[in-house]
């Protein structure tokens, strides 16, 4: 071949004999132009070309993301898609496009800093995940883990033989049938938990089961890659360069383990609990990814394996973990991951693939699907699942992302398969992916599950019996006055009280939820300690008459109500009793947290009644402070079915001996509008119960009636502000009539939706009265067939979802 010059964009494409190379050269004394103004055109210098592509890959990954935010697409399919539409398949097939925003001078620096960002983002998932999942794994995970890994390559191996023996085929797709059948048979755990967590499924039955199964299947999966990668790589270089790069892997990963990871241990023991990590200790780990980044080439694996080793190592979560994943997560993930996709579709054309590779790959991807779905659906049936869950949970463990796709360019680079087959390969999961997550969404709703067709009521509990309740606590602070209530609650031989706590801590540094169920004897988390050993302090100086079981909760906030929502329907409680998300501070100032939207998402879907406590009672500013019961309590009673619960839980707090209860019924003072049937009968079962309860209490002189007729909703405050301050707790219904006459006009000054309008203005900043409000909506069940208080738990949503 001649030796001759081409010059591009300032840069001059030698052609030389030499392996039939062909060689890139280009003035490397100015990376940056002079400016626009100088005469340079800035897309021709280094620099300025990265930052664009830069620029444009995650421009257009957003928007992406965007436009198919309404087909629920994951995140995983706006990247490829953008990087498609970038790449020679798109708008590189024109020539001044492609010479103008993507260089041949600006490939290996952008391939460069492409590698890094995968390196930091493959790091940041091995931060995440906790292999200690592996372990708590139970017989189901493991029987569906280990045949979602087998059964694929027992179907796809078989067929990629018979179609290479069967069909005269070009030498590239031969030799890479074999290996496209077991990258197509794969799994990855982080793959399955970022598709869970962009349905909001991570905390579903499911979602538990599928992130400990792929779990299993996914290690098993990787350590089959890694090992036919390190064949691959030394191949030709005889035996002893493939014993030489085994021991040495193996002494990479005994040194992180065995060293690095007790060093980061100290470093966790050595970070006080609630205060920022030291600077330098996040230091030293990113030294120590790029020095085992270095020594994974060094050693002969690919620079990804000593970051990806080392970030399974560091304990996932506070205080380590999720410091580095609040330093790398947004910088890997929204910067460099679609610069990966921007390079990857760079190496895509479709056109460039013929129909017979495309069908011969597509056939591999098929059965492999094939394959994951009846290895999982199978053992699912044996475990007596039904065929719906089965198929589910098939769907999901079928899915592939990122770790695939990663997978398949380094097959590429190791020439274990064809530039086309990797085109074919990528678009067909992309296409899948794009397929399962709306399918998912339509056919699977956690929700579905908490529907009751039994009334799961305080009202409704027979009297004499057992009272369960679940109580959720978010942070030390809510602790005090949660006893409080309990202890009004009235537990007495007769009519105990059965508690379970739940302590809510939200998902930060790690992929996978998890529900921890704390033993008697057990070490208890860091975080939930002081809370846990506070609440038994309380069972035991009350052992005759509460029971307690505790658990820790830790999952994104988006889905956490789902394992509020399952305890309350495994334990068969009548209520559950949440903190309200606004802390009242000793020196009058508010403090709102971000658990408002945990809040309306189980008012949403509670499976029994429901309470909202808000704590303006604890003011002595120490959440150590010492627990007493409430003993002046008022009952603020409208009329409607959460008024009826609330007057409920009151009741039984009256049989307290140091109780002293009012009930403050307001009424309508004249009423010119004929009331509806539905109206008569719900005013009808208040009168009853209102009686009932008088009836009951006459002679005790602790319980107090009161009874005031008022116009409009101006009178109901006006009523309410004059009883407030002789009380210490005060319990409302949070539903009513919204055409009540007694309401009238409030709605237009509602801060807060999901307390309803009597909670609402007892929480607003007009109140001056430390006093504390519990305010209680009653579980409505399928066979209810009266239409109630319409639930507007939809409207709520809304609001609250544009509220700070």
């Amino acid at each position: 071949m001649p030796l001759f010059n081409v010059t591009i964009d300032n840069a001059i494409v030698l052609n030389v004999p030499i392996n039939g190379r062909t060689f890139l050269c280009f003035d490397s004394s100015r990376a940056g132009s002079k400016g626009l103004w100088s005469g340079d055109n800035p897309l021709f210098f280094i620099t300025n070309n990265f930052l664009m592509q830069l620029s444009i890959g995650a421009l257009l990954t957003r928007f992406l993301m965007f436009l198919m935010q309404p087909l629920h697409q994951t995140s995983f399919v706006p990247q490829v898609l953008a990087g498609l539409l970038i790449g020679p398949s798109g708008l590189s097939r024109d020539e001044n496009f492609k010479q103008h925003l993507f260089t041949l001078k600006s490939v290996y620096p952008t391939e460069t800093l492409g590698v890094f960002g995968v390196m930091v983002y493959l790091f940041v998932i091995g931060l995440k995940m906790d292999v200690g999942i592996i372990k708590r794994c139970g017989k189901r995970a493991w029987i569906i883990g280990v045949a979602t890994f087998i059964l694929p390559l027992l179907l796809t191996i078989p067929l990629a033989y018979i179609l290479a023996v069967s069909f005269t085929l070009e030498h590239s797709l031969e030799s890479s049938l074999l290996f496209v059948a077991i990258l197509e048979s794969s799994n990855s755990f982080h793959v399955i938990c970022c598709l869970l967590a962009d349905l909001n499924l991570l905390n579903s039955e499911l979602g538990y089961l599928a992130t400990s199964s792929s779990m299993i299947s996914g290690l098993l999966s990787m350590v089959l890659l890694n090992i036919g990668f390190t064949v691959k790589q030394t191949m030709g270089s005889g035996l002893e360069a493939w014993i030489l790069t085994i021991v040495s892997s193996l002494a990479l990963m005994f040194v992180i383990v065995l060293v690095l990871r007790p060093i980061v241990l100290w470093m966790i023991r050595e970070s006080p609990e609630g205060k920022p990590v030291k600077e330098w200790y996040l230091t030293w780990i990113m030294i120590a990814v790029l020095v085992s980044a270095f020594l994974s080439e060094l050693f002969g694996q690919h620079l990804l394996f000593g970051p990806m080793i080392f970030g399974l190592a560091i304990p996932d979560g506070p205080p380590i973990g999720s410091a580095l994943t609040d330093e790398l997560d947004w910088f890997a993930t929204e910067l460099f991951l679609p610069l990966f996709y921007l390079i990857l579709g760079g190496k895509m054309n479709v056109r460039l693939v013929d129909m017979k590779t495309a069908l011969m790959v597509e056939l591999l991807s098929v059965v492999a699907l094939i394959g994951k779905m009846v290895g999982t659906i199978v053992p699912s049936l044996l475990c007596k699942m039904s065929f719906q869950e089965s198929f589910i949970l098939a769907l999901i463990l079928g899915s592939l992302g990122f770790l695939d796709i990663q997978f398949f360019s380094r097959a590429v680079q190791l020439q274990f398969i064809s530039g086309t087959c990797f085109t074919v390969m990528t678009i067909s999961s992309m296409l899948l992916t794009a397929v399962i997550s709306p399918l998912l969404r339509y056919l699977y709703n956690p929700s579905k599950r908490y529907i009751s067709y039994k009334k799961r009521t305080i009202q409704h509990n027979k009297r004499n019996t057992e009272l369960r309740v679940a109580v959720c606590v978010y942070d030390q602070e809510n602790v005090p006055t949660m006893i409080n209530l309990l202890q009004a609650s009235n537990p007495t031989l007769v009519s105990p009280v059965m508690v379970y706590v739940l302590h809510l801590i939200e998902l930060v540094g790690r992929t996978a939820p998890m529900f921890i169920t704390h033993q008697s004897g057990n070490k208890l988390p860091a975080r939930s300690e002081l809370i846990i050993n506070t609440f038994r302090i309380y069972e035991q100086q009350n052992k005759e008459v509460i029971s307690l079981r505790s658990y820790t909760s830790i999952s994104p906030l988006n889905t956490i109500h789902d394992d509020v929502c399952t305890l309350g329907l495994n334990r068969r409680t009548s209520l559950i009793i949440i903190p309200f998300h606004v802390q009242w501070n000793v020196d009058g100032t508010i403090q709102s947290t971000n658990h408002r939207s945990v809040n309306v998402n189980i008012l949403n879907n509670a499976p029994c009644s429901i309470a909202i406590l808000i704590d303006r009672g604890n003011l002595s500013g120490s959440v150590l402070a010492t627990y007493r019961s409430f003993t002046r309590v008022c009952m603020i009673f409208l009329g409607g079915p959460d008024d009826r619960e609330a007057l409920s839980y009151a009741t039984r707090m009256c049989d307290q001996s140091n109780l002293h209860l009012t009930l403050f019924r307001i009424t309508e003072a004249q009423c010119d509008i004929q009331p509806s049937k539905r109206q008569e009968l719900e005013q009808k079962r208040d009168d009853e119960m209102v009686d009932e309860f008088k009836e009951n209490h006459a002679d005790c002189e602790r319980i107090t009636y009161r009874e005031e007729a008022v116009n409009n909703g101006v009178g109901t405050v006006r009523a309410i502000r004059m009883v407030e301050e002789n009380f210490e707790l005060i319990l409302v219904g949070r539903r009513h009539e919204a055409d009540s006459p007694l309401l009238m006009g409030l709605t237009e000054w509602s801060e807060y939706p999901e307390l309803g309008l009597v909670g609402d203005m007892l929480a607003s900043a007009d109140c001056a009265s430390p006093v504390s409000v519990l305010v209680v909506q009653q579980h409505i069940c399928v066979t209810d067939h009266l239409p109630e208080s319409p639930r507007p738990q939809r409207r709520i949503a809304q609001e609250v979802e544009d509220m700070p």
